[in-house]
């Protein structure tokens, strides 16, 4: 047998081989198509991490809040008008901190340096010129918007049950004292008229901010509130429509 004749034979042989495994596991259309879906909606199981980024940065919240989040941000309708609720309830909260003398105060109880016009610098001019962008961000969806949000609904909000606490605290500054008083503080800084509200020294319980600390709470837990709500709902849409995809997917 001649080599020409040896070297057409085994191009048959792989001709052929090739012709077997095609036709013994050939891949439908409908499998292709299926991959091509499922890559371009996300809902490949290939990239758990990649969905699970992109809930946090739908969200803009991070701890308890971020679980099981959707994947795009909550809808304006839900969380404008909560934050707008809990950002005028700050407002009005922080008027009766300035004229009560809510920084000088915490100068004295913590030895701190924190002076009248910090105070007005930080939650009368800087405070509403973010509170205003954070607004238009939520409008918007905008990611850090959310963030923001949630830091309000859970500091500046939730957290201001501390105000009930300052009275019985024990000043760093003269607590025996029931007179304010004016002195340079540890860091330095001069604080003028530092009042006294240490409930021991001056029996009466209070503490600037006392009497309308409830006010920003109210609509600060409505807002943790209705967004786990929509959190919850989203989530639950979200798995369903996956389970539809994928019953579809079998069915064919």
């Amino acid at each position: 047998m001649s080599e020409g004749e040896v070297g057409a034979k085994g191009g048959r042989r792989v001709q052929e081989n090739a012709n077997d495994q095609i036709h013994a596991d050939p891949e439908p259309d409908g499998g292709r198509d299926l991959r091509r879906r499922r890559w371009r909606r996300g809902l490949s199981h290939d990239r758990p991490a990649a969905r699970g980024d992109r809930r946090r940065l739908g969200s803009g919240c991070d701890g308890p809040l971020e679980q099981d989040l959707p994947e795009e941000p909550v809808d304006p309708e839900i969380v404008l008008p909560v934050f707008l609720l809990t950002v005028a309830s700050l407002e009005v909260h922080m008027a009766e901190e300035y004229l009560t003398g809510f920084g000088p105060a915490m100068s004295r109880l913590f030895d701190i340096g924190w002076t009248e016009r910090s105070f007005l610098m930080v939650f009368a001019f800087i405070g509403p010129a973010l509170y205003a962008l954070t607004a238009l961000g939520l409008y918007y969806r905008v990611p850090l918007a959310g963030f923001l949000a949630c830091f309000i609904f859970i500091g500046p909000g939730v957290a201001e049950f501390t105000h009930f606490i300052f009275p019985i605290l024990q000043p760093a500054i003269h607590p025996e004292l029931r007179a304010s008083l004016s002195q340079a503080v540890s860091n330095g800084v001069y604080v003028a008229d530092m009042p006294n509200y240490y409930v021991k020294t001056t029996g009466v319980y209070y503490f600037p901010g006392l009497y309308t600390a409830i006010l920003p709470m109210i609509p600060g837990i409505w807002a943790i509130r209705r967004l786990l709500r929509a959190s919850a709902d989203r989530a639950r849409g979200s798995v369903r429509r996956s389970a539809e995809d994928h019953g579809g997917a079998f069915a064919a």
